[in-house]
């Protein structure tokens, strides 16, 4: 591939990032909040001073800065209304992005380099459903790039310029995301050390470099003080160990995958996932060939040392692999030399030239062809949830604020408190019927005088699952399906009993995941009145994420004790949907129940708190 002169570097440059705008904010508005993004809202609309001083629980998991960035986008439009304005900045930082590529592979590897890993991830689907989400995973990808830049340049100009501006860039990571701390700083800390060394042993020639490298990384240490305690009241499972070993080799694979994953899906996928990762393989070859041993290194750590970190966590926590999202430019870069590299150089024999650049063109076009293609997936409607399987909670909410009236009921199903949070969002808590999660015990007491609409969220997108819908019983009809929902309307109910054991039943026969269903067939038992029974079967159906079961154990308690009931109710209804077995949960909804009037519910509350506790 020929050199790239500056001027027309920095020409397709400014295309790739204007490009990069246009896509990010194509369609911004087209899919509905889903459940973390109306979190975020929901913990910003506290204000300032609660982001900043009042944090507890769910609050403890993102910092502060990305709350309050939130907060300030959620003033000027209702995010209920349009989210456009509340995911801007996430768009914004995701089109930026690019920039920071190139910069960082000019310096690693070159021009050419960094102009096709910017295209990269200006086409990257996974990067734009990240840059479409109100969380700060593009923000991360962003400063933890330039960070990475400005620690590079600091170290080849000694400017004191460049290495304030690592320490702000850093600083600004630390502050928009607490992975920063504890998945970027210590794929980051080898190099920091390498520099430091090598800055000290020449240190009678660097020694005002060195000097602003223990300053910055000392202003570093300072900024990075709150954040380490507010992960220390987080609740998180040590590592097991012995564990990792066995899965690390297929976590591993799935954390390369979803940096580069286009969404074409089995068999194909697989197989141009791992021609990507030999084309990274190459790269990394090459460059070691051509002594870039630095850059290799460098790319290398910032990709697999958060993968093998996040295989760690998953041994006992629950993880996704957009945590670690900033490895992804270190991964087109090495990617990018190794489509550089395919090129035949200048001195290479004319008949074999042509053979090898045609070769290499065919392979090159293949790629961005595969990435374009990967962005008509995600824009998709129809195809979309192969990218990003969000629930369209919103289309829902609009279906039932059309269908139910006030004497109907509706009750959210499998994911239930999730979801009740997402559509009293889209309805401001004013519901056109009487909304339940399926796991309150309140819910058994109801009696509609007209249907009862359930929303069933929780499937993966089952080919039968519509068509295996209980609508040929009378008492089922008119199904409605959405994004991984489905809304199904029993007329003339004889008992909300009735028909959750008519649920329950169906959802048994689809083998749609166990905890889920054993735990609403503990509901049953509880509302007949079998406390035992109830109990051996939130037993049975285990945990199904059991640290987001503290944490939102921990929500709740938060709100009691700050005497905001509704919200504690709620967080602890998604504590039992999470662990159902945990006593202390039946223990906090059984007082709820007392204080509301339900003093039988909340005896049998308590008798399963006994039961769980032997």
């Amino acid at each position: 591939m020929p050199a790239t002169r500056p001027h027309r570097a920095w020409l397709l440059l400014a295309g790739i990032s204007l490009l990069a705008l246009v896509i990010r904010l194509w369609s911004l508005d087209y899919y509905g909040l889903w459940y973390d993004e109306v979190a975020s809202i929901e913990i910003a609309s506290r204000g300032p001073l609660a982001i900043f001083t009042d944090r507890f629980g769910g609050m403890l998991v993102q910092t502060p800065l990305h709350y309050f960035l939130v907060w300030l986008t959620s003033m000027p439009i209702n995010p209920a209304s349009s989210p456009i304005l509340v995911r801007l900045p996430s768009a914004l930082a995701g089109a930026l992005t690019p920039l920071a590529v190139y910069l960082l592979g000019r310096e690693l590897f070159g021009r050419a380099q960094g102009l096709i890993a910017a295209l990269l991830l200006a086409l990257s689907a996974i990067h734009v459903s990240h840059s479409q989400d109100v969380r700060p995973y593009t923000f991360l990808v962003l400063s933890t790039a330039l960070s990475v830049y400005c620690l590079l340049v600091a170290r080849r100009t000694a400017s004191a310029r460049w290495w304030a501006a690592f320490a702000l860039s850093t600083i600004a990571a630390l502050h928009f995301s607490y992975f920063t701390l504890t998945l970027f700083m210590p794929a980051l800390a080898p190099i920091l050390l390498w520099v430091l060394y090598r800055l000290w042993s020449q240190r009678r020639k660097e020694r005002k470099s060195l000097r602003y490298a223990l300053i910055s990384l000392a202003i570093l240490g300072i900024a990075a003080i709150p954040l380490a305690f507010d992960i220390f009241h987080v609740h998180r499972t040590a590592p097991a160990w012995e564990r990792l070993p066995n899965i690390l080799p297929a976590q591993l694979s799935l954390f390369f995958t979803r940096l580069a994953q286009l969404g074409i899906g089995s068999p194909t996928e697989p197989y141009i996932q791992l021609g990507f990762f030999l084309l990274a393989a190459l790269g990394a070859i090459v460059a070691l060939y051509q002594r870039r041993t630095h850059a290799v290194l460098l790319c290398i750590l910032l990709t697999l040392i958060p993968g093998i970190e996040l295989a760690a966590f998953r041994t006992t926590n629950i993880v996704f692999q957009r945590y670690a999202l900033f490895a992804m430019p270190f991964y087109f870069l090495l990617i990018a030399n190794g489509l550089v590299s395919l090129w035949p150089s200048p001195r290479a024999r004319q008949q074999l030239a042509h053979i090898w650049r045609a070769a290499a063109g065919a392979v090159s076009a293949a790629v961005l062809t595969l990435f374009i293609f990967s962005l008509y997936i995600y824009f998709n409607p129809q195809e979309h949830r192969r990218l990003s399987s969000l629930p369209d909670y919103r289309g829902a909410a609009l279906y039932l604020s059309q269908q139910a009236g006030p004497g109907d009921l509706i009750i959210l199903a499998d994911e239930p408190a999730l979801g009740m949070a997402v559509v009293n969002f889209y309805w401001h808590g004013t519901p056109p019927a009487p909304t339940y999660d399926s796991r309150d015990p309140r819910v058994f007491a109801q009696r509609p005088t007209g249907s009862i609409y359930w929303v069933v969220s929780f499937f993966q997108q089952d080919p039968g699952f519509v068509a295996s819908l209980p609508s040929a019983d009378p008492a089922w009809s008119d199904p409605a399906n959405f994004e991984r929902i489905v809304i199904m309307r029993e007329r003339n109910p004889e008992s909300v009993l009735t028909g959750m054991e008519r649920l329950v039943t169906w959802l048994e026969t689809r083998s749609l995941g166990f905890q889920p269903v054993a735990t609403l067939r503990g509901g049953i038992f509880q509302a007949q009145g079998d406390p035992t029974q109830a109990a051996e079967s939130y037993r049975r159906a285990g945990a199904y994420y059991p640290q987001l079961a503290e944490e939102f154990l921990a929500t709740a308690t938060g709100f009691d004790a700050r005497h905001n009931p509704n919200m504690a109710w709620r967080e602890a209804l998604t504590s039992k949907f999470m662990r159902p077995g945990n006593p202390q949960v039946h223990l906090l909804l059984a007082q709820h129940l007392r204080d509301n009037g339900y003093p039988d519910q909340a005896q049998i509350e308590t008798e399963i708190a006994q039961a769980l506790q032997k």
